[in-house]
């Protein structure tokens, strides 16, 4: 061993000669002498600077120290050996060396092989001294580590106390304990003591193999085993932290995994300010240490989880405890007798006494006995299928109230599966129960409710509709919920319009007005509009209702109402007018008559004939009048509708010019008719007229005949309409259409749009006067430029089986 080999030897010698005697004689022997000067004082300065391995004093030298006085103060201050020279060997001499150093001494003269066994015997002596003193430490270290495992209950204590214990007793310049953070692979020191000054600020390790997890700590993590570097400033593993050691002094150091279960979950870190510190029997000692330190942590884990296991269960009874006895509802647990065991404060309060007065009781004892027999039922049949219980019940408190209440009720077991009884909760939901039957009666008035009606968010979007806003509209409710409520707006009214509509409501109120929606086939219709905003409690709008009537019947209603009582005036003028002009007439035809006996030359009776021909034909068409205002007399018989069609089909198809494309349809087993065949005939060969008229060019004329079904909500669009089995007869054109101001007329005696000579405008009244006499109505839908429609409905006749074809 290199200090064997060449031990540094001080000499502390009053002789100048004996000192450079000594030098050349430690030189020979193999050792390395460091020379004094004479005064005594400087020699504890000169220990503390060169730091020798041994001091050759001789035990007379003079000074503030004598021999004896100075080898105490360099053995209490720093622990070096001293050897005595001394010239004679004297028993007090003797007995002093022997109390106060031990290390022994050598008698002039001497050879230089006994100055070389004396030195070589010092140096092992206390070499031997130092490591038993170093082992000790280390085992009082391992003791009190033990000690701290068992005493300490925290981690952060456990490990301060190690940490402290290892420096104070195993004579460590620095320790410390850090853990591997699992995210960042960073090892972060969470214990330490010793010798600091801020170097475990500036220390960054990592547990993975980037270059900051090279060090010892990294490695020793990363192979789960021991790492020692017995000389810190040559260690290339240390590179990175040579720097920081050298400030710190560190000469040497080793870390140790630490273990929780298996895995590795940090390490402890020893420095010591000597090289080559840490010898074999020291590295096992630290391993047992190592251990010991993994076992108090695993126990902690274990104490830790029983710690937050009973606090768990503490936690969880005081929450358990809080949530039954604050909450409203009443809760109880009955045996399997149906006593009960258990009721929170709620519960007492129901009943109106003391839990003490509850227990061990049942339902009989507080409620009617038909009430207590339900609820034992319920009870024994949730015991039984070890199944729940929820209902809305009517329940009846021991003062006589009574009232609905949600109940839960449960099933409750043991340890081992089997059930002990029934717990429940209840709580009293009358105002929730009525305020839902009035919710659902609302709800079924709002389903049922004739018009539509739509609830629209503050974004304009469709939230939900009712059956009749579905119906009138043509979507399904999937179609309009969800949309923009623009998607029944038609372009009848201009946006100022519907500007000045929404700037009412978003003002908080009500809108009412009319305006035209559009079906999902792009059909349009009248309504009337209600909108009425939905305030929150914050006084933000948030819902819009609106309410919705189709006024489409109401509208063709006034405007048959209109017709009618205009028509009725036009008719009782017409009545008066043609009454007198007929009687007017009368005289002129029996005048031209009587004048034909007396004027017999051809040119007086040609003109009389033309008198005559002229009064025949205004007399026809005051009839005509006469029949439109007073009505035509019909001679009724059960026809076959199929009949009429088939006969005005005969004529038409003879007469009508070859451009015109003439259809029928008969629906199969079409319903029996009552009324008159000739007025019939009439009435679709007036219309078939009417149609020719209009296609000019030629088209397609369509004369179809079906059965057709009126219910209240069709037939009240008309006057004198009502609900029943009709035989529909329609006739279409694909002719120029009607404008909607012609068709208010159409029906007027003497309106027409042909030229002079070509129409007295009769023909449509007399249709209408047909259809009335026979109790049926008439439908007329056009427009410019789409085909128009003639539709007359004609009661059938009831309990008769259907005519063929």
């Amino acid at each position: 061993m290199q200090e064997l080999r060449q031990p540094r030897i001080l000499i502390v010698e009053g002789e100048a000669i004996a000192v450079i005697d000594l030098c050349k004689r430690l030189q020979s022997v193999g050792c390395f002498p460091i020379s004094t000067n004479l005064c005594s004082k400087d020699t504890l300065t000169i220990i503390e600077k060169e730091k020798p391995d041994l001091v050759l004093m001789d035990i007379k030298i003079q000074g503030e120290f004598d021999g004896i006085e100075l080898a105490k103060s360099i053995k209490n201050k720093f622990k070096i050996p001293v050897i005595f020279i001394t010239s004679s060997a004297g028993s007090s001499i003797l007995e002093q060396e022997k109390e106060n150093l031990s290390y022994g001494y050598i008698t002039e003269p001497f050879t230089d092989k006994e100055l070389k066994t004396a030195i070589e015997l010092a140096l092992f002596r206390h070499r031997a001294e130092k490591e038993i003193n170093r082992l000790n430490r280390l085992y009082l270290f391992i003791s009190q580590v033990n000690q701290a495992i068992v005493r300490c209950n925290i981690r952060e204590e456990l490990l301060s106390t190690i940490c402290k214990i290892a420096v104070n007793l195993g004579g460590y310049d620095l320790t410390w304990i850090g853990f591997t953070d699992e995210t960042t692979k960073q090892v972060i020191p969470v214990a330490s003591y010793g010798k600091t000054k801020g170097y475990l600020d500036k220390l960054i390790i990592y547990a993975d193999d980037r270059p900051e997890g090279r060090g010892l700590t990294g490695i020793a993590i990363r192979t789960r085993k021991p790492y020692i570097s017995f000389d810190y400033l040559a260690d290339p593993s240390l590179k990175l932290w040579w720097s920081l050691g050298s400030s710190m002094g560190f000469k040497s150091a080793a870390a140790f995994p630490l273990f929780i279960k298996d895995d590795v979950v940090g390490a402890i870190m020893l420095y010591s300010s000597d090289k080559d510190r840490f010898n074999e029997t020291e590295i096992k000692l630290l391993e047992e240490v190592s251990a010991d330190i993994s076992h108090g942590l695993n126990s902690l884990v274990e104490v830790e989880k029983r710690r937050r296991s009973e606090k768990q269960i503490s936690d969880l009874n005081a929450l358990y405890i809080s949530l039954v006895e604050s909450i409203e509802q009443a809760l109880f647990r009955k045996d399997k007798e149906g006593k009960f065991i258990f009721g929170n404060t709620r519960f007492c309060k129901m009943l109106g006494m003391p839990i003490q007065d509850i227990i061990g009781k049942t339902d009989f004892d507080f409620y009617p006995k038909n009430l207590a027999k339900k609820y034992r039922d319920d009870d024994i049949k949730i015991m039984e299928t070890a199944t729940s219980l929820d209902t809305i019940e009517e329940h009846q408190t021991p003062d006589g109230k009574r009232m609905f209440v949600r109940v839960l009720k449960s099933p409750v077991q043991d340890g081992v599966g089997n059930i002990i009884g029934v717990q429940g909760i209840f709580w009293d939901v009358t105002k929730e129960k009525e305020a839902e039957e009035l919710l659902k009666i609302r709800s079924i008035a709002l389903e049922s409710a004739a018009n539509g009606i739509m609830i629209i968010n503050s974004e304009r979007i469709i939230t939900w509709v009712n059956p009749a806003m579905e119906k009138m509209s043509g979507y399904t409710k999937e179609e309009l919920i969800g949309k923009n409520a623009s998607i029944l707006k038609s372009d009848a009214n201009e946006s100022e319009y519907y500007f000045a509509l929404w700037e009412a409501i978003n003002s908080g109120k009500v809108w009412q007005g009319k305006t035209v929606s559009k079906r999902k086939n792009g059909e349009t219709y009248p309504v009337e509009l209600t909108f009425t905003p939905i305030v929150s409690d914050n006084g933000k709008i948030e819902h819009y209702v609106c309410i919705q009537q189709d006024i489409s019947a109401k509208n063709e209603l006034d405007f048959q109402i209109h017709r009618m009582q205009r028509l009725t005036g036009v008719a009782t003028l017409a009545g008066g007018i043609a009454h007198n002009i007929n009687n007017s007439l009368t005289p002129i035809i029996m005048s031209a008559e009587l004048l034909k006996d007396e004027f017999t030359d051809p040119e007086s009776r040609e003109l009389l004939n033309t008198i005559t021909k002229c009064a025949e034909r205004s007399a026809d068409l005051i009839r005509q009048v006469l029949a439109v205002t007073r009505g035509v007399e019909v001679k009724k018989e059960i026809l076959s509708p199929a009949i009429i069609v088939k006969e005005v089909h005969g004529v038409i198809n003879q007469t009508f010019p070859k451009e015109i494309t003439i259809e029928t349809s008969i629906e199969e087993n079409i319903w029996q008719i009552e009324g008159d065949r000739g007025y019939l005939n009439q009435m679709l060969l007036n219309l078939c007229l009417n149609s020719r008229d209009a296609m000019p060019q030629g088209g397609i004329l369509k004369i179809l005949a079906r059965n057709y079904v009126a219910d209240e909500s069709f037939t009240q669009r008309f006057i004198n309409a009502k609900p029943g089995n009709y035989v529909l007869f329609e006739v279409i054109d694909t002719g120029c259409g009607i404008s909607q101001k012609i068709i208010e007329r159409i029906f007027d005696p003497f309106f027409t749009t042909k030229d002079i000579g070509k129409g007295a405008g009769m023909g449509l009244p007399a249709v209408q006067s047909i259809v009335k006499s026979h109790n049926g109505f008439i439908v007329v839908r056009s427009a410019v430029g789409v085909d128009s429609t003639f539709q007359i409905f004609i009661p059938a006749i009831d309990n008769l089986k259907p005519s063929r074809k």
